[in-house]
């Protein structure tokens, strides 16, 4: 095996430890699933991270639901809002104006958060099949969202509005991928 098919195995290996430990799916025997369940196939997809002068820091490689594959009764709605590019552009002058700091974050992994609305199933990730103690093939029975899977993304934002919300955060009414905190003076 060459050295850069170890580093793609190593970053399988990586990718797929954390979707286990964030309890993205149960594996069970493909026998147990119902008759008729539609099982999904998945597929990695592969990137390489650089540092900002350019040096390899990270082999990456993220699993992926192919959604192409879904019948509509496998999901109600796939609409998630994205925010309005006029509401960037107030906030950053309002910011600006009233001489506040901003920050961002990077939520990593964020559709793991969101937990599937129904019962689905995907074929173990290619190359890390296993067969369970009965001799039978093993597939993932899913409980979070996986990206590609067509409404991963309405499921992400429904439990980021949840935690927003139950925090104090209010939606505003104008765009509804916008927050406020309003606190409160001591």
């Amino acid at each position: 095996e060459s050295p850069y098919a170890q580093k793609w195995r190593q970053a399988e290996e990586i990718e797929i430890d954390a979707l286990q430990n964030m309890g993205a799916w149960v594996v069970i025997n493909a026998s147990d699933a119902p008759a008729g369940a539609k099982i999904y196939k998945c597929k990695f997809a592969y990137d390489v991270k650089t540092g900002p002068s350019g040096a390899l820091e990270k082999w990456k490689a993220r699993l992926c639901f192919v959604g192409i594959e879904q019948r509509s009764d496998s999901y109600d709605e796939v609409y998630s809002n994205t925010v309005r590019y006029a509401s960037i552009r107030i906030l950053l002058a309002i910011a600006a104006a009233m001489g506040h700091q901003l920050f961002n974050l990077d939520i990593k992994s964020a559709y793991l958060y969101a937990e599937l609305d129904r019962v689905m199933y995907m074929k173990m990730p290619p190359g890390h099949e296993t067969i369970g103690r009965d001799g039978r093939q093993q597939v993932c029975q899913l409980q979070r969202a996986l990206y590609g899977a067509k409404q991963s993304g309405r499921l992400w934002r429904k439990t980021l509005d949840k935690w927003l919300t139950e925090y104090g955060f209010r939606r505003c009414m104008h765009d509804d991928c916008v927050y406020v905190l309003r606190r409160t003076s001591r």
